[in-house]
């Protein structure tokens, strides 16, 4: 089975996005159809409730893993709530990673107030049952990646 779904959570600058990036350049050296979908790419300009925009990009993950595709999801989707929702009905299996960072390292990476990230930041969730845990702060990108590609490679064999 190659559909799977690799949904990153964690608040902002824990390295979603970067490590995103980079699980999806080993899949695309091994001619793995996959693709990274950024919330920030699809809600350009876009006023639309935070958990909406979580189920917009559930949705498109799905349409893209029903089309055969490994989808990655960098996205911080604060409620633990509607992630919990999103794993139960994927149509295919589901990796949720929980990304975090040592908070003195984490603030020195965020180089913007933004007011939506800062009220994205504060009514985060942590995951109960993650599938995996990873402090970015203690591990390189390509690191991270390799963490979370062994885990899904060891544990869709069994799917």
């Amino acid at each position: 089975m190659n559909n799977y779904i690799i949904w990153l959570v964690g608040k902002r600058k824990t390295g979603k996005s970067t490590i995103a990036k980079e699980i999806n350049k080993y899949f695309t050296e091994k001619s793995l159809p996959s693709i990274v979908l950024e919330g920030r790419d699809i809600f350009k300009n876009v006023s639309i409730q935070i958990e909406e925009r979580i189920k917009i990009l559930a949705n498109t993950a799905f349409l893209f893993s029903k089309l055969g595709y490994i989808v990655i999801v960098p996205a911080v989707s604060p409620k633990r709530s509607i992630r919990e929702m999103i794993k139960k009905i994927s149509p295919v299996p589901f990796f949720e990673i929980f990304l975090t960072c040592n908070e003195v390292i984490r603030k020195k990476r965020i180089n913007s107030s933004d007011n939506f990230q800062i009220y994205v930041d504060k009514i985060f969730e942590d995951p109960v049952n993650p599938d995996l845990v990873i402090d970015t702060s203690l591990h390189k990108v390509n690191e991270c990646a390799k963490i979370i590609i062994d885990y899904v490679d060891k544990n869709i064999q069994g799917v």
